[in-house]
């Protein structure tokens, strides 16, 4: 199940979880940005959220493990 598939940071940065990727776009640029995919074709993203000063991103995968960027 998915939890939070989009979150803002402090920093204007809005990630995106799609299927097995993670996404950012800078709304200051507009630039978009491919973070990562899971190697796993059957794994998927269910969770992103950004730490509070934004210096991390957390992704919580489908397999009950978490990420950090």
């Amino acid at each position: 199940f998915y939890l939070n598939l989009l979150d803002w940071s402090s920093q204007n940065l809005l990630a995106v979880a799609l299927q097995n990727n993670v996404f950012l776009w800078d709304a200051t640029q507009g630039d978009v940005i491919h973070l990562m995919k899971l190697e796993r074709e059957e794994d998927y993203i269910c969770s992103v959220s950004w730490s509070k000063e934004s210096s991390f991103l957390a992704v919580g995968t489908s397999d009950g493990k978490v990420q950090l960027w």
